[in-house]
């Protein structure tokens, strides 16, 4: 996700949720929008997990993100994954047209896409 475009958006608060299970962003900064917070988070993980700092979470930072996917042994259709983050852990299941779902702090089930904001 580049901070020039898709900054506001469910897609960011997924990523967010991973800067929070990684301990590099308070729960209360989880709000879908790509700012000044965010950035610092997460150029503060890409040095972390030696990723290229630039403060965008773009291809090479998702991927990099990927590496702490793990398939989880629930679940009807075997599309449960966790990330494993240094803090936290995050369930999150990936659905036939390859959209993430995520759950917010309060509990709601989200999906992580670019056109909407909800979390």
């Amino acid at each position: 996700m580049d901070t020039s475009h898709n900054t506001v958006s469910n897609a960011t608060c997924l990523w967010q949720k991973i800067l929070w299970a990684d301990g590099e962003l308070s729960a209360s900064g989880i709000d879908g929008d790509f700012g000044p917070n965010t950035k610092a988070a997460t150029a503060r993980w890409q040095t972390k997990f030696q990723v290229s700092s630039d403060g965008s979470a773009g291809q090479n930072t998702w991927t990099a993100a990927g590496n702490w996917l793990r398939n989880s042994s629930y679940g009807t259709d075997g599309t449960v994954a966790k990330y494993i983050g240094t803090s936290f852990i995050i369930d999150a299941t990936r659905d036939s047209d390859g959209y993430y779902h995520f759950r917010d702090g309060t509990g709601i089930g989200r999906i992580a896409g670019y056109n909407y904001r909800t979390c």
